[in-house]
């Protein structure tokens, strides 16, 4: 009997493992700690970075990773911006009330949405074109290993059944007595 070949999709296993998103996400909010020391604010280029990595990561992760890469990219956006926003006051930070502090730390946050937006938008778009065509070649997998098993459990069967009647076995008693 010949091994069953087995076909996978090849946007299956992606370029770069699970992990690696968070870990992108976190260099990203490093970087953006850096841009921000910099210049006094939350810079578009931040914003940039941002979306660039948040598209390219969903591209090239591990087909598991999908939904927690897509998933957690407006929890690293709201956290990122927000630590961000607040390194970025300094001492006003301290000298100003803390309403008017949390408030000007959010603002780039809003200020800067649509970047988030796009980049949500484009890895759902991503993520739906590499697991739409996995989930068919699953399917497909999973139909073929069932008929594979059908036709093995069929054949189980007459040679049971050829075996018996070999040996003698087969009784015309239909309990089997």
């Amino acid at each position: 009997m010949s091994t069953p070949r087995r076909s996978v999709p090849v946007n299956r296993t992606g370029l770069i493992p699970v992990w690696f998103p968070p870990l992108a996400m976190i260099v990203v909010v490093l970087l953006g700690l850096v841009l921000a020391r910099q210049s006094g604010a939350i810079t578009g280029l931040y914003a940039v970075v941002f979306t660039v990595v948040a598209v390219v990561t969903t591209a090239i992760v591990d087909i598991r990773g999908l939904f927690v890469t897509v998933a957690a990219q407006p929890l690293w956006w709201f956290v990122g911006s927000f630590v961000i926003g607040i390194s970025s006051l300094g001492q006003s930070a301290t000298t100003a009330g803390r309403k008017t502090a949390v408030l000007t730390a959010a603002y780039p946050i809003v200020e800067k949405y649509p970047w988030l937006l796009g980049a949500v938008a484009l890895s759902i778009i991503i993520a739906l074109l590499r697991w739409l065509p996995d989930r068919k070649a699953l399917e497909k997998e999973r139909r073929r290993l069932a008929t594979s098993r059908r036709r093995s459990a069929s054949v189980d069967a007459r040679n049971i059944a050829t075996v018996r009647r070999a040996r003698g076995l087969d009784s015309p008693d239909p309990t089997g007595d």
